[in-house]
């Protein structure tokens, strides 16, 4: 088989199920080996996963997976496959246990114990679209779409 691969591409897999599930791994080479054996480059040790069960292949950047054996079990999207390309957001299940989700690119990570930055519930909103509330019963800005109960309110009455 010709693997070339002139401009290297990103894969990634994500392990649904499976002794790694809820793992990543990037795929870089074109070239990429699944198994058992620690001869692989993803190891995977579910006993329904062969020894040298299947490997992955960039050619050009088309990817494909193909089993190394036929007895082996590889679906794609819950078919059964000798070989087949596969794309992004695929299901690719090896064995009776273990599938993953192929993605052509990397999907982003939080780094652990980093926390999200709070979101601005006024940002990208004109305030002009916004009446100050002039009474401490109500909120600071009130949303001109949700201001029917606040029109009738007396503290608007006031502010008129």
């Amino acid at each position: 088989m010709n693997v070339v691969n002139r401009s290297p591409g990103v894969g990634s897999i994500r392990f649904l199920t499976g002794p790694l599930a809820g793992s990543i791994y990037q795929i870089t080479k074109p070239l990429t080996t699944i198994g058992r054996e620690p001869d692989n480059d993803i190891i995977i040790s579910d006993p329904s996963v062969s020894r040298q069960h299947a490997r992955l292949v960039n050619n050009r950047g088309q990817w494909s997976i193909e089993k190394l054996a036929p007895q082996n079990l590889v679906t794609v999207n819950q078919r059964d496959v000798q070989q087949a390309t596969i794309s992004d957001r695929d299901t690719i299940g090896l064995g009776s246990g273990t599938t993953f989700l192929f993605s052509q690119s990397l999907p982003r990570r939080r780094s652990v114990g980093s926390n999200p930055r709070p979101r601005n519930p006024l940002r990208n909103r004109s305030h002009r679209n916004y009446l100050p509330a002039r009474s401490a019963r109500l909120p600071t800005f009130i949303p001109l779409a949700t201001s029917r109960a606040f029109k009738l309110h007396p503290a608007y009455q006031r502010w008129r």
